[in-house]
């Protein structure tokens, strides 16, 4: 009896030993482990979270559409290739940790993080938080995930992480204003309510009506408007309704590709940002703007270059 008694408590204790090398083997942080690997054609939607912000994506036959709940536009699709190619087979290198007091550190809790919902035909099929995204001082670039449900911390080698942290403002279209070349525009307006000047660009420089105007610093201004995009959606404004408080309009003639651009400038005191942009290249948008911003590089840099040429030609 005794005998048996000292076989069983040997045989417990090396169940106990093997046991414990099994799952330290299976914890052991020096692994390289694929996270998700995903079937990217099954996927029929995505919800993007982060600091009480939520995009949602949906497939509609070979078009996504992306939505923060109130406005609905087409995801571009080199932004969709990036994401869909990051999901596809996601690959982790370590466990940074395992416990929870922990995930503030690596930024992926839901307060700090960006959470990834991922569903297919049947529903939820992958949960995760992406957090923050570091380089260690050996140089090595790192991204922390977490599934949702899951303790452990995992880190991931490289930048790929980052194509996952996505807003909604990362899918619009933020052009204000762009033609082929400033040297191409052979004149343009500008008009208020009581105001018509018109711009012309002659073999003596650009004139305003029979006054010769610095020519180098109307091509800077024309340079400062090619390209422009703005930053602040003005989703709330209605065109129709506010038509009366349209303020400013810049119209340029593009001569070598025969095209109109047209800016309007609405004024509303009442908004927080009072200015409301709007451009004929991107009709969808309305971009908001206070006395610093798209309204200054616009309208308010042409009336003081205008103030100052007449300044100095007194």
């Amino acid at each position: 009896m005794k005998d048996r008694t000292i076989f069983l408590i040997v045989l417990f204790a090396i169940i106990i030993y093997v046991a414990f090398r099994y799952f330290a083997k299976e914890r052991d942080p020096n692994f390289s482990a694929t996270f998700i690997q995903l079937d990217t054609t099954s996927v029929k939607s995505f919800i993007i979270s982060s600091q009480a912000k939520e995009l949602s994506l949906r497939r509609e036959d070979e078009q996504w559409i992306a939505s923060n709940g109130h406005v609905y536009i087409k995801a571009p699709a080199d932004l969709m290739d990036s994401l869909l190619g990051t999901l596809r087979h996601i690959k982790t290198q370590f466990i940074a940790t395992q416990s929870p007091k922990d995930w503030s550190e690596y930024e992926v809790n839901e307060s700090l993080g960006t959470r990834i919902q991922v569903y297919d035909a049947q529903g939820l099929s992958e949960d995760f938080i992406v957090g923050k995204t570091q380089i260690t001082p050996a140089g090595q670039t790192l991204s922390y995930v977490r599934f949702a449900n899951g303790e452990e911390v995992y880190a991931v080698e490289g930048t790929p992480m980052r194509h996952l942290r996505l807003h909604f403002e990362d899918f619009r279209n933020k052009n204000i204003l762009q033609f082929s070349n400033t040297e191409d525009v052979q004149e343009f307006f500008y008009e208020t309510p009581d105001t018509l000047l018109q711009f012309q660009r002659t073999a003596r420089g650009w004139m305003l009506g029979a006054s010769l105007l610095d020519s180098v610093k109307m091509e800077r201004y024309l340079q400062s408007l090619n390209g422009l995009q703005g930053d602040t959606f003005a989703d709330d404004f209605d065109e129709v309704e506010q038509a009366e408080q349209l303020y400013m309009t810049l119209t340029i003639f593009d001569g070598e590709d025969e095209e109109q651009f047209v800016i309007h400038c609405f004024r509303d005191s009442t908004r927080q940002m009072p200015f409301v942009l709007h451009s004929n290249q991107n009709s969808e948008a309305y971009f908001a703007s206070d006395s610093l911003g798209l309204y200054r590089i616009i309208f308010e840099n042409l009336k003081n270059l205008l103030a100052l040429d007449q300044a100095q030609n007194q």
